[in-house]
């Protein structure tokens, strides 16, 4: 986590960082169908929950407390892990607040930008989207964190490279977008 802070640091941003331990490879999907399936998924979240815990919290303070809100995640390069890390998320933030919480697929290979950016606008007051978007390997990624109230930066320790994690937090900014944190996975 040292180098990925020390990386922020030197491009100026001081977003709030959260350590995640790593988890086993089968987190929780869809909600489970049966009690077999919901005790698994709650041994798996159990082993990182302070974190998310943690994290919840921070989301949940950074954005405006009744109106809709659309946070997107993203990484500084593919197969970081966004897509577990909000499986396990979205329960544990729907838990913490009112509102009703999305978690929707912003894969711009599988939905045009435009109809992301409408469902955006769309969400009612007191929902809040989590989006899971691909790596800003994909530069149209970039533009579409300008229309979400705030973006985190999925890094995994060991995987990611320090220099993608500057190179990132700065095409975040020069899009207009808000870096809220960043989420080290262990």
């Amino acid at each position: 986590m040292g180098l990925m802070l020390d990386a922020l640091k030197q491009i100026e941003a001081k977003p709030l960082s959260f350590a995640f331990p790593s988890l086993p490879p089968e987190l929780p999907g869809p909600p489970p169908l049966n009690a077999r399936a919901s005790e698994q998924s709650e041994q798996i979240v159990s082993v990182a929950e302070p974190a998310y815990e943690e994290l919840a919290a921070s989301i949940l303070a950074q954005l405006p407390a009744d109106g809709p809100a659309a946070v997107m995640f993203t990484s500084p390069g593919d197969g970081d892990g966004k897509t577990r890390l909000l499986r396990a998320l979205a329960p544990v933030l729907a838990a913490r607040t009112d509102r009703r919480v999305l978690l929707l697929d912003a894969d711009l290979r599988k939905t045009p930008m435009a109809s992301l950016i409408s469902q955006i606008g769309d969400l009612k007051r007191g929902t809040l989207a989590l989006l899971d978007a691909p790596s800003l390997l994909h530069p149209e990624v970039s533009a579409l964190g300008g229309h979400c109230d705030g973006i985190y930066l999925v890094v995994r320790l060991g995987h990611t490279i320090r220099r993608a994690v500057g190179d990132a937090a700065r095409a975040i900014d020069r899009s207009g977008g808000r870096l809220l944190g960043c989420v080290a996975i262990g």
